[in-house]
């Protein structure tokens, strides 16, 4: 399969979150609408959504795709192992990838981006596609945008 160019459609993303007022009262709002563009611009079959720090663990916070694991220990699978480097991380096909872990069989590629506020790890963006796909530098700069945009409603 030839590789796609997300950038443009993740470029747009940003755009629609920058679109968000700031009514604090508006923000869970916000972030489910924000997820849910991320979700509709990469596809059918994709999964978006974030995995929030907890002192013990990561637990599944707003999602956009099919019913996903609940909980995820510090440095298990490639959310936790992202929360644990601190450092976005790829992976261009799941099945091949060590400490994996599958919630959803449809998956075939990840990217993970941790998310800081105010110096501290509060969450992961976690986004699978139903496809193998090699992400590009400019791919993996629009994710990191996007979580930095939604930080802004967590």
């Amino acid at each position: 399969m030839q590789n796609i160019d997300l950038t443009q459609d993740l470029e747009s993303v940003v755009l629609g979150i920058d679109a968000f007022d700031d009514e604090t009262e508006l923000s869970a709002a916000h972030l489910h609408n924000a997820l849910s563009l991320l979700h509709q611009v990469l596809g059918e079959g994709s999964w978006v959504g974030l995995y929030l720090a907890t002192p013990a663990r990561l637990i599944l916070g707003p999602f956009q795709g099919t019913p996903a694991c609940e909980k995820i220990a510090f440095g298990k699978g490639v959310v936790g192992e992202c929360y644990s480097s601190e450092k976005t991380i790829t992976v261009k096909d799941v099945t091949k990838r060590a400490n994996y872990i599958c919630c959803d069989a449809t998956a075939k590629s990840e990217i993970c981006v941790p998310m800081k506020k105010d110096g501290c790890l509060v969450a992961v963006l976690d986004v699978d596609l139903p496809y193998v796909h090699e992400y590009a530098d400019k791919e993996v700069v629009a994710f990191e945008k996007i979580a930095a945009k939604l930080l802004r409603f967590c």
